[in-house]
């Protein structure tokens, strides 16, 4: 089986730019943050800081997973990462035969 490149990954994920991907995460967190914090019966002011703080941790994460993303695809394009992996798995199926 031969490995996906980060073009096709992203063709299967949707297509959304990282830009996009980020803006969504944000939203998410920041919807995440404003129910949480009507939930807990806060103020409209520190429900809406809530929203931002959450909004800002969403992206941020969010990134980071990207970066983590971008790395990996450095190291399978540019180092014998995904031999050694195979070879420590016992196969390419990695069911060890």
């Amino acid at each position: 089986m031969r490995e996906l490149t980060i073009t096709e990954m992203v063709l299967v994920g949707g297509g959304l730019s990282e830009a996009d991907t980020l803006a969504i995460a944000g939203a998410l967190g920041a919807g995440v943050g404003m129910g949480m914090a009507q939930w807990a019966g806060l103020t409209t002011a520190q429900q809406i800081a809530a929203a931002g703080y959450f909004g800002v941790a969403a992206s941020a994460v969010t990134a980071a997973g990207l970066a983590g993303w971008t790395i990996g695809e450095y190291l399978n394009q540019h180092t014998p990462i995904q031999s050694v992996l195979s070879n420590l798995l016992g196969g390419e199926d990695g069911d060890g035969s």
